[in-house]
């Protein structure tokens, strides 16, 4: 048993499943929770996702203060 509890495993058998059953199925709950995110995980991504709006914004505010620059220098040709 990978990752089922021997509660599970008791309750499984007591309702008729062979521990063949019982071994497939706590092998596949095992592979189906090793693509779940954590809060852990979801923290971690929010702190990137801050990262890069700070960072695009950052950039954004080059590109208009460049542009504007571009457009005063234009003008007073």
């Amino acid at each position: 048993m990978s990752q089922m509890s021997h509660r599970a495993f008791t309750e499984l058998t007591d309702a008729g499943f062979s521990e063949q059953q019982v071994e497939a199925l706590s092998t596949m709950s095992g592979e189906s929770h090793s693509n779940v995110a954590t809060k852990t995980d979801i923290s971690r991504l929010e702190a990137a996702l801050q990262a890069l709006e700070l960072r695009i914004t950052m950039r954004l505010g080059g590109m208009i203060v460049a542009g504007v620059a571009i457009i005063a220098v234009l003008t007073r040709l």
